[in-house]
């Protein structure tokens, strides 16, 4: 995480069950997210089934100046590391603007959580 940390930034690590809860409490919070939790963000299961809440939280995103940025993750099919494409593959693309990619140069970590929980890690 070094390479986040500047004399004008510091890091929280906490536990909360969405990021747009963080966003509330602490305005112009910069989210650090993998892959795979991006494209969950994003999903409308997780907001009742309904595009126009993901739409509305969003929107909350953007008031509270929230960013994300994104790393890529290593695709064993394609055997090679893959980023989003904001301007291809996010459904929501007047939001592209909330996020940012972790090119593979700047953070690349092959480190799975799901393998890290199954050897009894906590991350």
């Amino acid at each position: 995480m070094k390479q986040f940390i500047t004399s004008q930034r510091r890091i929280l690590v906490v536990r909360s069950p969405l990021f747009i809860h963080i966003a509330r409490i602490w305005p112009s919070t910069i989210f650090i997210l993998g892959y795979d939790t991006f494209t969950r963000l994003l999903l409308p299961k997780y907001y009742d089934n309904d595009p126009a809440n993901v739409v509305k939280v969003l929107d909350e995103f953007r008031s509270t100046k929230a960013h994300f940025l994104v790393s890529g993750r290593y695709d064993a099919n394609r055997q090679e590391y893959i980023v989003p494409d904001f301007d291809k593959d996010l459904e929501y693309p007047d939001y592209k603007d909330l996020f940012s990619v972790l090119t593979e140069d700047e953070f690349r970590v092959d480190l799975s959580s799901t393998e890290l929980r199954a050897q009894g890690k906590v991350l």
